[in-house]
């Protein structure tokens, strides 16, 4: 069991490290971090590294379906050098998002509206995101595997917000997508991340079934994100012992688990983690 690093009040991988030694923190999910500094990362605490770690000098959206072949190149390259780290640090998986059809500003990720409002502008063929994203990720599938790391891709969220126009924007949001590309790369060191918050949203605004959602995708679970929220934006919410997923998690007895709340206080990390350590 893990704990992300997007959960503490603080950014600061200094702060959240001394967070973490305060309340016994033993797993911690490297993502949306300040002040990296790889020489922090000692002692006997267990790390994953998730998509947008380690942070790049200059900061661009991660997109390995990107249409630029400039920053489908840099995107590459980020996750090789964050495959690479977790295997420095022991650990056993590394999770990037889905990508999307075309390259967005940081500033609109989280924002359906504004995503929207691009996608109205213009996309190119889904077919041709969908063939980008396969070549990325048996790329990075044969990588991770030299490095003894198993790499999964983590479906997208989906809001009604986002209308028609956002689900042309984000490809793997249904199992079925994520089923195709399981198939098409065809490869043991590939698996899905399953984000239970993507998942609650995305089952909202196309009306697919969750729980089957997640029974069909069991074979190919290589890690979970887990937070709650009302189905209708990713907001990252603790959770209590009737949370819908949680039955779910015994199914899966050797797949990491990451809580993945938002800037919440030490007491509700700390409640959260009990939770999920009682049902593991």
């Amino acid at each position: 069991m893990y704990v992300s690093s997007t959960s503490f009040q603080t950014r600061s991988l200094a702060g959240i490290l001394s967070l973490c030694d305060e309340a016994g923190v033993t797993g911690l999910e490297l993502s949306a971090l300040e002040g990296w500094d790889r020489a922090l990362l000692h002692g006997s605490r267990q790390y994953l590294v998730h998509n947008y770690c380690p942070p790049p000098p200059i900061p661009f959206v991660l997109n390995l379906a990107s249409p630029d072949g400039t920053v489908l190149k840099k995107s590459l390259q980020h996750c090789r050098t964050a495959i690479d780290l977790s295997a420095q640090l022991g650990a056993p998986i590394y999770a990037a998002h889905a990508g999307f059809a075309v390259d967005l500003e940081p500033r609109l990720l989280g924002d359906p509206r504004g995503q929207s409002a691009v996608v109205a502008r213009g996309l190119p063929a889904y077919e041709d995101t969908y063939t980008r994203l396969v070549a990325s990720v048996r790329a990075l599938t044969a990588h991770a595997k030299t490095r003894g790391v198993r790499f999964l891709i983590e479906n997208h969220a989906l809001s009604s917000l986002g209308g028609h126009d956002g689900r042309r924007l984000l490809p793997m949001v249904t199992s079925e997508e994520l089923l195709r590309l399981l198939a098409d790369v065809a490869d043991e060191g590939f698996g899905v991340l399953v984000d239970v918050g993507h998942l609650n949203v995305s089952s909202r605004a196309l009306g697919f079934d969750r729980e089957r959602f997640m029974e069909t995708l069991a074979p190919f679970i290589g890690g979970f994100h887990l937070s709650d929220n009302k189905g209708l934006t990713d907001d990252h919410r603790a959770f209590g012992r009737d949370a819908w997923f949680l039955p779910f998690l015994k199914g899966c007895p050797d797949v990491p688990v990451t809580i993945e709340l938002d800037r919440a206080a030490l007491g509700d990390i700390l409640a959260v983690r009990d939770v999920v350590a009682e049902t593991l």
